[in-house]
């Protein structure tokens, strides 16, 4: 329960978030950046506004409800070891929760990491020419796969073989 109102907290805050920081963006803001940090490819405002909110909130959104779906969709073993288990009536109830809150911490882990790229970006098209700090940029991006990872670990420890 708590996953899906954070989910829902950063849904409506990330928008927020990315609207009163944008005041400061040019109007080409550079939205793309070469190995160096050098701007190498710009598009309109109003464009990277729509793109980014739609990555940091529906994107997130959209993933969250998949994913928290998957379970009443197909219960083939290939989408979990020993579903005949997890989903035996016993279990099914707190399988299911679990799943979704799960997923709704990914929705929040990726809206939360889009927001923090714009953030980056924001403080990129500051300098002339525009330049992104690339320790700022490898610290989210391994930041991000780090918590991904630790995602899928406790999906797996969660949902690991019976004894």
């Amino acid at each position: 329960m708590f996953a899906r109102l954070l989910l829902a907290l950063v849904v409506v805050i990330a928008p927020a978030v990315i609207w009163g920081t944008s005041g400061s963006l040019p109007p080409a803001v550079a939205s793309h950046f070469a190995a160096s940090g050098v701007a190498d490819g710009w598009m309109p405002r109003g464009v990277y506004l729509v793109v980014t909110l739609v990555l940091a909130t529906l994107l997130p959104l959209v993933i969250a409800v998949t994913t928290g779906l998957v379970p009443h969709l197909s219960r083939r073993p290939k989408l979990m070891r020993d579903p005949e288990y997890w989903f035996a009536p016993a279990r099914r109830d707190a399988t299911e929760a679990f799943l979704r809150d799960h997923a709704c911490r990914l929705g929040t882990l990726l809206s939360a990491f889009m927001v923090a790229l714009h953030l980056a970006v924001v403080d990129a098209n500051r300098s002339t020419p525009a330049q992104l700090a690339m320790p700022t940029f490898y610290a989210l991006l391994g930041t991000f796969a780090v918590l991904f990872v630790v995602w899928i670990g406790v999906l797996g420890i969660r949902f690991r073989t019976p004894a």
